[in-house]
């Protein structure tokens, strides 16, 4: 049986916020095909299309949850959001600036909005952090705690002190 999310669902107004704070990709929803026959992936993007496609559809749909485990993922190399691919953290950040541009209906808050952009570069600095370019991933760590300071603002500290720790 079918549950809808909530709108208070992690602290958001709406649909389009809750889709922006939190991972939900392809293999983890179900559209309708006529809804599909309005809506399409953007064949341009190669990563974040879920995300543009979803942010469209929730502006005229409803989006429902079914509360149950349905997926496993698989983690390998190939898959184009691996850790290691620095172009799926980067056009991740395209496609939250694309949608928060084109926010009309002002839909997103601004907490959420520098919510989601702070949690893109934090996870841009994971990838650095990830590949050893600690400078680097300093770097985006300190962008996402200058886009929103009281968020999360412990982890992005100790990862900067312990990525600028392993430079020397």
């Amino acid at each position: 049986h079918l549950i809808e999310i909530p709108a208070h669902a992690m602290s958001t107004r709406n649909s389009m916020e809750l889709i922006l704070v939190n991972c939900i990709s392809t293999p983890r929803i179900c559209i309708h095909s006529e809804i599909l026959l309005e809506f399409q992936f953007n064949k341009e993007y190669t990563i974040g299309e879920d995300l543009d496609l979803l942010t469209r559809i929730v502006q005229k749909y409803r989006l429902i949850g079914t509360g149950m485990y349905t997926i496993v993922y698989v983690n390998h190399s190939e898959r184009s959001v691996h850790i290691n691919n620095l172009n799926c953290f980067t056009e991740h950040i395209d496609r939250i600036r694309e949608i928060i541009h084109r926010d009309n209906n002002s839909m997103i808050s601004k907490k959420i909005q520098k919510t989601a952009l702070s949690n893109a570069y934090f996870n841009l600095g994971g990838h650095y952090a990830h590949m050893h370019q600690n400078l680097k991933a300093s770097s985006a760590i300190l962008r996402s705690l200058l886009i929103f300071p009281t968020y999360r603002w412990k982890e992005k500290l100790y990862i900067i002190l312990s990525t600028s720790l392993l430079t020397k």
